[in-house]
């Protein structure tokens, strides 16, 4: 998988790109240096070369053979001069004269003593071979001498276009989700959670395009979730208020109103804790607690319910506040659904790296629909709401992400008419 993400990876292409390129550029520099001149160096000149125009001036005669002189000029691009003292011809453009050479130190150094040399002279190098009947200058062109500067510069131009043309066009197809990736940012950041993209892609643009996806949808749930909250709380605290008011105008026992007013106090500090959970305020110090010892000094009692505990003398790592929230929590919601003669079987199981504890009653049950549900906030299996099953749809939603916060997980298993059971895996 690693391997394949790198063949895919937004910078593998990007280097492809530059490497192809980069050879593009070098084949472009080689054309452009071979086809911006008509100098063609010919086949037979080489480091021997003083030896070559020896050879040569013997072949074409003192005095020369112009015609095959000159041939060979054009054909070798060299330019050549004989001069002598009633002879003095070239074979294509001019040639320096031997008057020109002499002013040269060099030249005055080695043409007296030398039938043939070479010397520098203005930044050009001259062949020289003499006889007693005339002398041959040759004079190799230099390669700017064929630079032709209108090619040069169209040559450049079109493979600049061929070149940065192909890479602006790959550049901006490889980059051009991100374009649609800003617009798509631009659109969630104003309200509109439904503003996606989809790149069928396997690189990192790819892999941005799903999470700014899955960003959307989280924020939109949670937003949801906020609402829901909002229309939960509501409809609990108006129920109360409501009858508060009623028994006011009735004047009903103060009882009554204490009562509804406990039931809102009650409320507010389950709403409380659950934003307190949800925050991520909560801290958990964790400590051995032996599961038996707890159950015995809390709950071997719980309203109308009978608590029979088996295989619970094991060791489990929480905070015994925030367990005895979890397991009063879920022996609540077993004492509202079951019957005065209601039970609750509590169990463990000890496995290799965690510990888990099972709440199994003999209540009316919760249908299959109804689990996926159970540990939203403030949503209850009685939608009636009536007073007899009590409660504010918080409880559950408090357990799992306490068990969560200890690194454990919530399971809910329910059959209608049977009664329902409740896992909670919790670490060593």
């Amino acid at each position: 998988m690693k391997n394949k993400r790198i063949r895919f990876s937004i910078y593998s292409k990007v280097l492809i790109l530059v490497l192809l390129f980069a050879v593009l550029i070098n084949v472009g520099v080689y054309l452009f240096f071979t086809y911006s001149s008509d100098f063609k160096p010919p086949k037979t000149f080489h480091r021997y070369s003083e030896k070559y125009f020896q050879y040569l001036s013997k072949d074409l005669g003192f005095p020369p053979d112009t015609i095959r002189a000159r041939k060979e000029s054009v054909e070798m691009n060299f330019r050549i001069r004989f001069q002598s003292a009633n002879f003095n011809w070239t074979a294509t453009d001019s040639v320096i004269t031997l008057e020109e050479l002499n002013k040269s130190d060099e030249f005055k150094e080695k043409y007296p003593f030398s039938e043939s040399f070479r010397i520098f002279y203005n930044e050009k190098v001259y062949f020289i071979v003499k006889s007693e009947k005339g002398v041959y200058i040759f004079a190799p062109r230099k390669y700017q001498d064929y630079f032709n500067v209108e090619r040069s510069i169209f040559i450049l131009l079109i493979l600049t276009a061929a070149i940065f043309i192909p890479l602006f066009i790959l550049l901006r197809l490889l980059l051009h989700p991100i374009k649609k990736l800003r617009d798509s940012v631009e659109k969630i950041g104003e309200g509109n959670f439904d503003a996606k993209t989809f790149f069928k892609r396997k690189d990192e643009l790819g892999d941005l395009s799903n999470s700014i996806n899955t960003m959307a949808d989280k924020i939109k749930d949670s937003i949801t979730a906020k609402e829901q909250l909002l229309i939960g709380v509501s409809h609990e605290l108006r129920t109360p208020l409501t009858r508060i008011n009623m028994e006011l105008e009735l004047d009903s026992p103060k009882e009554k109103i204490k009562e509804d007013i406990e039931e809102i106090e009650a409320m507010i500090s389950y709403i409380l804790e659950n934003y307190r959970i949800s925050s991520g305020e909560i801290k958990i110090n964790k400590e051995q607690i032996n599961l038996k010892n707890f159950l015995e000094r809390n709950i071997m009692e719980y309203g109308n319910l009978t608590v029979q505990t088996e295989n619970c003398d094991i060791q489990i790592l929480s905070e015994e506040s925030n367990l005895k929230v979890i397991v009063r929590n879920i022996l609540d919601n077993a004492n509202k659904y079951t019957d005065e003669k209601g039970t609750v079987k509590i169990w463990a199981e000890d496995l290799k790296d965690k510990v888990k504890i099972y709440f199994a009653d003999n209540g009316t049950g919760i249908e299959e629909k109804e689990l996926k549900l159970i540990f939203e906030p403030f949503y209850r299996v009685d939608t009636s709401r009536c007073r007899k099953t009590g409660g504010f749809g918080l409880g559950l939603a408090i357990v799992k992400k306490l068990v969560e916060a200890h690194g454990g997980s919530i399971e809910v298993k329910s059959e209608i008419g049977k009664g329902t059971t409740v896992i909670i895996s919790l670490p060593k």
